[in-house]
């Protein structure tokens, strides 16, 4: 089935899922004017490549990569409660397995940033609002153990 939508096609098929090389290809061959080609989209990483993907090196004060964040957000938790305690430290290991303590220690960065320029921001947006972490460093405002949202929804 295709579908037409202003200057796009989208194709569907119910509940079918396509492994990138069969979608590249059915664009190829079904995509409008065959304008489509794998020399023009370089790099296409499919989501069983992105382990192999790069982690950044983050441009940022040096005094926020030695930042002991995870030290931090545990001793904040555990002022609040065992529950928030256990919730981030739960949290921060899939953190931890993922790769992205860096990515808290940026965020850190960023939000003081901002709060230095008085930059204003939304109280909280899409699955990041499940991560309590994100919750304690100020980043969003939904209190996600109140709602009851699962970290996994974030961190996929």
């Amino acid at each position: 089935m295709k579908t037409e939508l202003k200057n796009r096609t989208l194709f569907f098929d119910g509940d079918s899922s396509w492994d990138s090389d069969f979608l590249m290809d059915a664009i190829l061959s079904n995509g409008p004017d065959g304008i489509f080609s794998r020399e023009k989209i370089p790099g296409i990483a499919t989501k069983t490549e992105c382990s192999s993907i790069p982690i950044p090196e983050w441009t940022i004060p040096k005094e926020y990569l030695e930042k002991d964040i995870v030290s931090e957000l545990i001793a904040q938790a555990g002022k609040l409660g065992l529950i928030e305690k256990e919730r981030v430290e739960m949290e921060l290991n899939l953190y931890r397995d993922f790769g992205m303590i860096e990515f808290l220690q940026v965020l850190s960065f960023v939000k003081d940033k901002m709060t230095e320029s008085n930059v204003i921001w939304g109280v909280g947006r899409g699955s990041s609002v499940s991560s309590y972490v994100l919750y304690l460093m100020g980043l969003h405002s939904v209190d996600s153990l109140k709602y009851d949202l699962d970290i996994r929804e974030f961190l996929r």
